[in-house]
């Protein structure tokens, strides 16, 4: 019987997949708030608008195809997130003015 490597035990209770967003998504923290932050123009929207794209992320993690621009996957989400709250808040400001 063969013990495996220290580093391939798993002792967070994290899976794999979550493991593996985390190796992907990580250094796209600093360049993903800069863009939530340009598109906000706001310190603590940018910082709720990358919480919620990345908890978005984890969510549809299983979903993405190992291999493919992930990069590109999360500026998506990072933008439609932003599009939709726009679009919510359009919609508050319509209802408010009846």
């Amino acid at each position: 019987m063969t013990v495996p490597a220290v580093d391939h035990i798993d002792v967070s209770g994290v899976d794999y997949q979550s493991r593996s967003f985390e190796e992907l998504a990580m250094p796209l923290f600093d360049p993903l708030y800069n863009s939530a932050h340009w598109l906000t123009q706001n310190r603590d929207e940018a910082g709720d608008l990358v919480q919620e794209t990345y908890a978005k992320a984890l969510k549809g993690f299983s979903f993405f195809q190992l291999g493919t621009n992930f990069r590109a996957w999360m500026y998506r989400i990072l933008r439609n997130t932003f599009l939709t709250s726009c679009a919510g808040l359009k919609s508050d400001s319509d209802n408010t003015s009846l």
